[in-house]
């Protein structure tokens, strides 16, 4: 039988976060800011947190070879791989996007598998 992963997404405020989680959505908000989307206008940030504690940001990047681009879970996730071989992610990243907005679908993918 195959493994299926079902992934809940749940509205709440900033306010009900809790300490850590704040951390990791303000950082996952301030990567909107290094978003490279000429295209689409749709700037989006990301942020995971490592086993040891540390935070790895990451920001979507397109190119006019579409679909050439990242995401910014999967520039997240592959950043924590290339800087942090040996430290593993949190289960999964936290992640904001403007406009508000779902996740591409190889952004829920890869952190599955990683």
């Amino acid at each position: 039988m195959e493994k299926t992963q079902i992934i809940h997404y749940q509205e709440t405020t900033f306010a009900q976060l809790s300490d850590a989680d704040r951390q990791l959505m303000q950082a996952a908000i301030d990567a909107t800011a290094s978003a490279y989307a000429p295209y689409s206008h749709f700037h989006v940030g990301a942020a995971l947190r490592l086993s040891d504690g540390t935070i790895v940001p990451g920001s979507n990047q397109e190119n006019i070879a579409y679909p050439s681009g990242l995401c910014a879970e999967r520039t997240a996730l592959f950043a924590a791989g290339a800087h942090h071989p040996i430290k593993r992610p949190s289960p999964w990243p936290s992640w904001v996007a403007t406009p508000k907005g779902l996740s591409c679908p190889p952004a829920r993918a890869v952190p599955a598998v990683r």
